[in-house]
């Protein structure tokens, strides 16, 4: 006889019955399937010929650029026009929605006695014949009620030019892949169709986005693309993005979609939903306005590699693709490689827990502005007292104070180029002085240039360290602490600083190394700790202005930053300073302050 015939398979025991479940279900599997014929009876149309907005807006602005004062307002108020319709047309085409998972949310309103149907998804389909109206999350005004209101809420909102009053007569959030109805959540309860194809009524409160803590899923354990954990390990098979946004809060809609962050920092334990804020809102953005937002203005900085790929993966679900994620590490190891790059690559495998803190520590951001303001200082003692010496001293004094708020480096070559300038009113300065001047200008600017002298000095300077850290961290390192990671320092910086320089004089990527008959370097390598990068890069950016991109100064529009309980006070100042000056601080920052590996605070205190 046959093992299957002698252990036949259980067959699932049918659950209880539940007339107000079936109901429900029946309702939405009905509305699925007209959604579906309609999708399958109609082919996706565009709207027409649609217009290379990009290139008209391109148009423009040559225009701008030559055109005379007069006919720049109109030309201006053309752009802005454009600009606005390009936001409001980008990446829609009618009739176009996913089979697979068409919508996540439906609500019936009522407005002045008027009944009407609407599907919340991912795209727009509209279909007048059959009632089938899906609209765009991220776009549609309606999005609103469903994401702010609840069944049975009445509503006030201003949809285009209107103001509209109604009620939500009903509203569920609903998970639907692979074409198939999987979860339906009511104000009666949640109801799941399991593996066994059988509806079943779930507990209470178990498909909540905010699991709370410890509840979500960790990218240490994801394994499929596309899916985000929000709980419950019997139900992750469930969990797809589509379903994710559907249970986003009233106040986690506002964060995502309000239309400029500006600084936000987000805390709570893990499950709480703070990484899935901080992607939708990424998307929110990338889609409102597309030109502006495009994924290589935008940068996504986390903890690990593992969030990295995690986070790679979920967010194509999301319509973003080819975005930037990296740690913190990777990206700032890129940057000091472009801006330093005669500076060796190796890196210490096992740098002690006081050098790491120490580095990290928020003082050490403190010891980098009183450096730099000792050596201004210095500087400009040298060029007042110069500009004493005769006729016009005091041009030469308002240039210089003139640019206070530049950076040290930038400030010397603004003050050289307008000794030189043979218009300007530099020619009101005595020679003697401009040559005076000008000679203090090149000399120090050399001294600015050169970084990795700058962080030697910073590392190595036991005095300044030590009152440092009495001055801004009392409790933070004890003096023989200290004491420590300054002999560690002192010992690789000087190694780190001749290997430099042998580079630059040798003009060469791999300078020639002391070699002995074995084949082994004599010499002990030059290699830096790993939070080398974040001092030299704020220096860099003290001292010589900002961090440079392929074509200009490096700029984000958006930057996301997940996990930052562990990052330095000047990590966070590097990412700040990558911000267009006219947006600053646009930075979302999420983490949990519990999870802290190190012992100091940062910015989620």
């Amino acid at each position: 006889m046959k093992q299957a015939e002698l252990n036949p398979p259980l067959q699932a025991e049918a659950p209880p019955a539940d007339a107000e479940m079936e109901e429900i279900v029946a309702q939405e599997e009905k509305v699925l399937a007209r959604v579906h014929r309609t999708a399958r009876s109609r082919r996706p149309a565009s709207r027409g010929q649609l217009i290379d907005y990009d290139a008209e807006l391109i148009a423009l602005r040559d225009q701008i650029g030559e055109a005379r004062l007069e006919d720049i307002p109109p030309l201006v108020e053309e752009m802005e026009r454009l600009q606005q319709v390009a936001q409001r047309r980008a990446k829609v085409t009618e009739g176009a929605v996913d089979r697979s998972s068409p919508y996540f949310g439906r609500m019936i309103l009522e407005e002045e006695g008027r009944k009407r149907e609407i599907l919340i998804g991912r795209s727009t389909f509209l279909d007048p014949k059959t009632g089938v109206r899906i609209v765009d999350w991220r776009d549609a005004p309606v999005s609103r009620v469903y994401y702010r209101c609840e069944e049975g809420d009445d509503y006030d909102e201003i949809f285009g030019d209107r103001e509209v009053e109604g009620e939500v007569l009903l509203r569920r959030n609903l998970s639907i892949t692979t074409g198939k109805l999987r979860r339906i959540g009511t104000p009666q309860g949640t109801f799941r169709r399991s593996r066994d194809d059988f509806w079943r009524r779930m507990a209470d409160m178990s498909t909540k986005l905010s699991g709370g803590q410890g509840a979500a899923m960790r990218p240490e354990s994801h394994h499929r693309p596309g899916q985000l954990g929000i709980g419950d390990e019997e139900l992750r098979e469930d969990k797809h993005l589509s379903e994710i946004t559907a249970l986003i809060d009233p106040r986690q809609f506002e964060l995502i979609s309000q239309p400029t962050s500006g600084l936000v920092v987000i805390q709570g334990g893990a499950g709480s939903g703070k990484t899935t804020i901080g992607l939708h809102r990424l998307a929110y953005l990338a889609f409102q306005d597309p030109l502006r937002f495009r994924s290589d203005q935008m940068l996504v900085i986390v903890f690990n590699d593992a969030l990295v790929r995690y986070i790679s993966r979920v967010l194509p679900a999301l319509g973003v693709s080819d975005m930037r994620v990296q740690t913190f590490q990777r990206w700032a190891e890129q940057q000091r490689r472009r801006h330093l790059p005669k500076l060796t690559t190796r890196y210490v495998e096992d740098t002690p827990t006081h050098v790491v803190r120490m580095k990290k520590h928020p003082a050490m951001l403190r010891a980098i502005d009183d450096y730099v303001a000792d050596l201004t200082a210095r500087i400009e003692q040298e060029i007042l007292e110069e500009a004493k010496r005769g006729e016009g001293g005091a041009l030469v004094t308002r240039t210089w104070r003139g640019t206070a708020a530049e950076p040290l480096g930038v400030r010397l070559d603004v003050l050289s180029q307008w000794l030189q300038d043979r218009d300007g009113n530099a020619q009101q300065v005595e020679i003697g002085i401009r040559h005076a001047v000008g000679r203090i200008c090149q000399r120090w600017s050399s001294r600015t240039k050169d970084v990795v002298t700058a962080w030697a000095d910073l590392v190595t300077d036991r005095q300044r360290l030590v009152d440092t850290f009495a001055r801004w961290a009392p409790d933070a390192l004890s003096d023989k602490q200290i004491e420590w990671a300054h002999s560690w320092c002192s010992r690789h910086s000087i190694r780190v600083l001749t290997a430099y320089e042998d580079a630059i004089e040798e003009d060469d990527e791999s300078p020639t190394r002391s070699v002995g008959v074995d084949g082994l370097e004599e010499d002990e390598p030059a290699e830096l700790d790993r939070e080398d990068d974040a001092l030299l890069l704020r220096l860099f950016q003290t001292l010589r202005g900002p961090l440079s991109g392929r074509r200009a100064a490096l700029a984000y529009e958006h930057i996301f930053v997940d996990e930052a309980q562990d990052m330095s006070t000047h990590a966070f100042a590097l990412l700040r300073a990558v911000i267009p000056e006219e947006r600053p601080d646009d930075l979302f920052i999420v983490g949990d302050g519990h999870q802290r590996i190190y012992r100091k605070r940062v910015v989620l205190s």
